[in-house]
Order: structure tokens, then sequence, then C-alpha cells
């Protein structure tokens, strides 16, 4: 596929809560996505503008009650990303994935900065979701919840790194 634009439908949409949405994506046949490959997705909101925009996007998958990333990899901002995860269609909405980002090189091949990858993984359901994620330059990481997603979203973060000592000063 060369192309796929998705639109949001702004007020003609049905009133449903997000759980209802959620639950509705649960396929009634099993569908299985060996290798798909699309040169660029775009998702628009209700004004022209694209509200994200993605290249090169590779997906596997399984779909049916849950739906199982093998493999999804897509270059969007200058970053490219790699996910595997799981997230189920019914309540409590499990979830359980992983996230590798890193600063894709230029055209020559030069890598803009050094390092700059992010890895992200993500367990637990929508009522609470742990977070972990790590920053190579400069060494960081971030360990939190997110909580209470699709009804009144909190959440907590823990930030460590041997960069940032405190107090903070200006630079």
């Amino acid at each position: 596929v060369n192309q796929v634009y998705i639109n949001h439908r702004g007020d003609d949409a049905e009133d449903k809560s997000p759980a209802e949405i959620l639950a509705g994506l649960a396929s009634p046949l099993p569908l299985h996505f060996s290798m798909v490959e699309i040169g660029r997705l775009s998702f628009r909101g209700s004004t022209a503008q694209s509200a994200f925009e993605a290249a090169e996007v590779h997906l596997s998958a399984h779909w049916l009650d849950q739906f199982k990333l093998s493999a999804l990899a897509f270059k969007a901002g200058g970053i490219q990303f790699q996910v595997t995860g799981e997230f189920a269609f019914a309540r409590p909405f499990a979830l359980n994935g992983a996230i590798s980002s890193w600063l894709k090189p230029t055209a020559d091949g030069r890598v803009p900065a050094p390092g700059r990858r992010l890895e992200t993984r993500i367990a637990g359901n929508l009522e609470d979701v742990a977070v972990h994620a790590t920053l190579d330059q400069p060494e960081l990481a971030v360990d939190g919840h997110l909580r209470a997603v699709l009804t009144e979203p909190n959440w907590e973060a823990h930030l460590q790194s041997k960069v940032l000592q405190w107090p903070l000063t200006a630079a």
C-alpha cells in the first residue's frame, strides 16, 4: 500500500464511551497480517491538518479478541520506531508492550546526535499501567504509573538521572 489516510469523523461520530469503542474493536474472525507495508500513513484530526504522519510502516499482527502486535516499524519526525505488544479488547483492557526509538541517520548516513535511544516498556491494564522508560544519552530513567485512563486519568512518575543534580541551576 502506498498511502493510507485516516480522518476523524468529528461531530458525526456516535456518542460512545471510550470503553465501548475499545470493546467494539474485537474482530468476529481471526485476522492475521503477516507483513503489511505502507509507504505513508496519515491520521487527520477534525481540521485538515495531519495529527500524525508516519513513513515506511511495516506491520505484522494478529487480531481477534485482542490485538497482538508481533512487529511494527515506522519513521516519524526524524525518529525510527519499533513496537511490539498486545492489547485486549475486553475490560480491564490488559496491555503489555515495548517501544524502541532512536534518531535515524541523515541521508549521508551520519547520525545527527550520538546515542539518543529511548526504550519504553508498559504493562498492566487501563486501570493501572506501569511504565518504565530509559534514555541512553543523557542517561535518564523514568518509572511511573498511569491510572484510570478511561475515566479520570492520573499519573505519577519518578525520574532518575546521574546528569541532573539537585538543586537545578540555569546553564
